[in-house]
């Protein structure tokens, strides 16, 4: 294992069936590993871009109870702010590719 993957992890493979990168993303929400959280947005960021407005809706299952429901809502919410820092990153690093300096009270 490199210094890097130590540092960060071993990059995670993508996952191809959306509902299962849907509950691999939720259950490293729910555990707080955002770490691997970051990874999994980064591996599938394509299809977590594709599938986030369908998995806007909660599920017919998790809406009869009411606990299962904020677990879902707090893990999609965990997904999002993983996705827009990866866009932040990239936005950042395309400005300093310009030349320009980046807004650090922005980020």
């Amino acid at each position: 294992m490199g210094l890097f993957d130590r540092l960060f992890g071993k990059p995670e493979p993508p996952i191809p069936d959306p509902d299962r990168l849907r509950d691999a993303l939720f259950a490293a929400a729910r555990a707080g590993d955002a770490r691997r959280l970051e990874r999994l947005a980064r591996a599938n960021e394509a299809a977590v871009l594709a599938h986030f407005r369908t998995w806007q809706k909660v599920p017919e299952a998790v809406r009869a109870d009411p606990a299962a429901v904020q677990r879902y809502v707090h893990s999609m919410i965990a997904d999002l702010n993983a996705s827009l820092r990866l866009e932040r990153d990239r936005l950042l690093t395309a400005e300093q590719k310009c030349g320009r300096r980046p807004n650090r009270a922005a980020a």
